[in-house]
């Protein structure tokens, strides 16, 4: 079950193939890698610069993950994606391992955190979601200053590489009887 939701300015919806998507999709994705929005994304992703490009990245994000568009609420624009990876944990149920990039001509509108305020309300009332974490880079502390406004706490693991710091926000008790946030 993929999560689909409306916040005050945004209106989050899954893409599930590319032969659905809207025509303009490819193009409205090229248009949101920036040099500055491409600096932020995982190393192993190559560089978008021409729609074939975008196309491609949007196929692969589809076959690695859930892949939902997030869009203005008032107009339809593209302003980004959430990605989720949704994996089982034995303590703790469904965990989902989150990503998201957004446009930086939307950066500083306090978006990034309303996109994630909306996913932690819908695994709230879904009630089927144990768990959510994500990875930030250690030089992305805007990234790392949405998750903990929205209850996440970062977590230290062993196979953490340096440069990553990660956070988790659970919705049910923990094994060890301690409540979640």
């Amino acid at each position: 079950m993929r999560p689909q939701y409306r916040t005050d300015r945004l209106t989050v919806r899954a893409l599930t193939n590319l032969a659905e998507a809207p025509s303009d999709l490819a193009s409205d994705t090229l248009a949101l890698f920036s040099p500055e929005v491409q600096a932020t994304l995982p190393e192993h992703w190559p560089p978008v610069t021409d729609a074939t490009g975008a196309r491609q990245w949007l196929q692969d994000r589809l076959d690695e993950a859930w892949l939902l568009e997030v869009r203005m609420s008032s107009d339809t624009t593209l302003v980004g994606f959430l990605l989720i990876h949704p994996s089982v944990v034995v303590e703790i149920g469904t965990t989902w391992h989150l990503g998201y990039l957004l446009g930086d001509a939307y950066w500083g509108q306090g978006l990034a955190s309303e996109l994630v305020a909306g996913l932690v309300n819908w695994c709230q009332q879904n009630g089927q979601v144990a768990s959510l974490r994500a990875g930030v880079a250690s030089d992305h502390p805007a990234s790392a200053r949405v998750l903990t406004k929205n209850g996440f706490s970062e977590v230290q693991r062993q196979d953490t590489p340096e440069d990553v710091r990660f956070f988790e926000r659970h919705f049910h008790d923990h094994p060890d009887g301690v409540e979640s946030p």
